[in-house]
């Protein structure tokens, strides 16, 4: 083989290395062909030509603006008397049955229970800070801060007797 052929076959390989890697380019991928077109010529061309456009994958996740419209279509369905099932889903109020199987006073019924714990567990809390309040106001009587009669008051005040 002399060296015109030789010099032929590269200039014929970088010539499919370019083509290879300027299909794949155009295609959208961000990939390395030429090696591929270079040493395998027109299959890799061919291989090239085949693939399908590159789609970048796209995020699920709603944008802001998104957001923002469905919390305002939301605003709106409780102001027409939609009710929201636990499941997220808003449902006119003609709708007795959400689709995921719980009927509105299911819903309401959990909602309700879910409003009763909720104000047991504040007056639990409001009880204990009267409590820690009454013992810091105990402890302040013993130390002579405070006398008996300003203990009586706030005791009176914090147990609502």
């Amino acid at each position: 083989m002399d060296i015109a052929t030789l010099i032929f076959i590269i200039i014929v390989s970088i010539v499919w290395g370019y083509a290879t890697q300027a299909v794949i380019t155009n295609k959208g991928y961000d990939e390395r062909w030429f090696l591929w077109g270079f040493f395998f010529g027109i299959i890799a061309f061919l291989v090239a030509l085949s693939k399908p456009p590159y789609i970048p994958p796209t995020s699920n996740k709603p944008s802001n603006l998104s957001a923002i419209a469905d919390e305002e279509d939301r605003k709106r369905k409780r102001q027409q008397n939609y009710w929201e099932c636990s499941c997220g889903r808003m449902n006119a109020p003609y709708v007795t049955t959400c689709v995921c199987g719980l009927s509105a006073k299911e819903v309401k019924r959990q909602n309700d229970s879910a409003i009763q714990k909720i104000q047991e567990n504040e007056k639990k809390t409001a009880e204990l800070e009267n409590l820690n309040l009454l013992s810091k106001y105990k402890e302040m009587l013993d130390s002579g801060v405070i006398t008996e009669e300003e203990f009586n008051i706030k005791k009176r005040e914090l147990l609502k007797l």
